[in-house]
């Protein structure tokens, strides 16, 4: 890749979020050469790199699902004598999420990224201003990295995210995607539980759910990861909620691999002894439950 030498940082990330954007198979033989040639630029040159393009980088190729070791080696020595305090909110999001993503062997490099960048937050995002330049989709990644690369959170580091969430759930004007609360959930499920940001979770769900058009899919997501990580939230799964309500009017955009993720959802709700999915939900579900495996994945 001749022309790759002359390419500025800036240039090789924003190339690599060109490649992010392929849908990786192996069939695509010459953007997986690409990918290592831009990987080998990297590590040849990475004192030229800022944490910007570094996250960019690192995100991509955890994306990518194609394995690249020796790209995180070295950029984890560079981030390791990088100043955490410096990184964008996003930046913080995206290093975080590759490191846990990229089904690497667990090392001390890794934990001293994880440390310094918790580190970071806490000492530069102790008040409600600061809080508020990060994203929900940063917090959400934030805490998810840590539950997935299992990482433990200080309690200084557990209070400050703790207190960014509860801040942006109270806003209205703030957005948050389902799928970002999926993953909040899921990272609470796997630390200590906190009853007061599931509350707010809940209510703001029940608000939105009244003027947003929540996707089927991430609804089910939604259902799917809470019942996985057994995580019960009675002010959503009233079948009188908003949500369940709003779940019920999407009855005939589910596909039927959802529609059996729904079923085992109202299974555990009947175990628990709660209300389940409404009735004129629960029989689709049902029905979808009944179909052979091979039958099902023909339709969808």
């Amino acid at each position: 890749m001749p022309l790759l030498p002359v390419l500025t940082p800036r240039d090789l990330a924003c190339g690599s979020y060109a490649l992010s954007l392929l849908s990786w198979s192996a069939s695509l033989k010459d953007g997986i050469t690409l990918l290592d040639s831009m990987a080998s630029e990297v590590v040849s040159r990475v004192d030229e790199f800022d944490s910007r393009a570094l996250s960019r980088i690192l995100f991509d190729a955890a994306k990518s699902g194609q394995p690249q070791p020796q790209l995180f080696s070295v950029v984890a020595r560079k981030l390791c004598d990088l100043d955490a305090t410096r990184f964008a909110p996003g930046e913080m999001a995206n290093i975080l999420f590759a490191f846990a993503t990229a089904s690497l062997r667990a090392s001390e490099l890794t934990s001293h990224i994880f440390h310094n960048i918790a580190e970071a937050i806490v000492a530069l995002y102790t008040s409600s201003t600061r809080l508020a330049w990060f994203k929900s989709a940063d917090l959400s990644t934030i805490m998810w990295s840590f539950a997935r690369a299992g990482e433990l959170l200080t309690n200084p580091f557990q209070r400050t995210i703790h207190k960014a969430i509860l801040a942006k759930l109270s806003k209205m004007h703030e957005t948050f995607r389902l799928n970002d609360l999926s993953n909040i959930v899921w990272a609470l499920s796997q630390s200590s539980s906190s009853p007061s940001i599931l509350r707010k979770i809940a209510t703001r769900i029940n608000f939105d759910a009244q003027s947003l058009d929540y996707e089927a899919a991430s609804m089910v997501t939604f259902l799917w990861t809470c019942c996985q990580s057994n995580v019960h939230i009675g002010e959503l799964f009233n079948e009188n909620s908003n949500f369940m309500k709003h779940c019920l009017e999407k009855r005939e955009e589910y596909k039927d691999d959802e529609l059996r993720k729904l079923y085992n959802f109202h299974l555990w709700q009947q175990e628990l002894r709660c209300d389940g999915l409404p009735s004129e939900l629960h029989d689709k579900c049902f029905e979808a439950h009944l179909l052979p495996s091979d039958l099902l994945s023909a339709n969808d």
